[in-house]
């Protein structure tokens, strides 16, 4: 049974603290933080010159595996869709 639960946390940093009893009654405790940030602090990407075919700088390529280059948040998780 888990309790004291919330679904959704405001930015910043929080502590935890787990305990679990099991049959015979040994208590087993936890305890650590965590971080909700949902903020994106910084982002950059572009398409890289060489493969802007056309017109540099329009960000059309006719390229079938283009290559981009950018920055983004240390520990971020990136995605490229097609």
């Amino acid at each position: 049974m888990a309790s004291g639960i919330t679904r959704s946390k405001q930015d910043g940093e929080y502590d935890y603290q787990v305990s679990v009893t099991d049959t015979v009654g040994n208590i087993g405790m936890s305890s650590g933080q965590f971080i909700v940030d949902t903020q994106v602090d910084s982002l950059s990407v572009q398409l890289d010159v060489p493969s802007d075919s056309g017109k540099v700088g329009d960000h059309i390529t006719q390229e079938s595996r283009p290559h981009f280059s950018g920055k983004a948040e240390a520990g971020s998780r990136v995605e490229v869709d097609d």
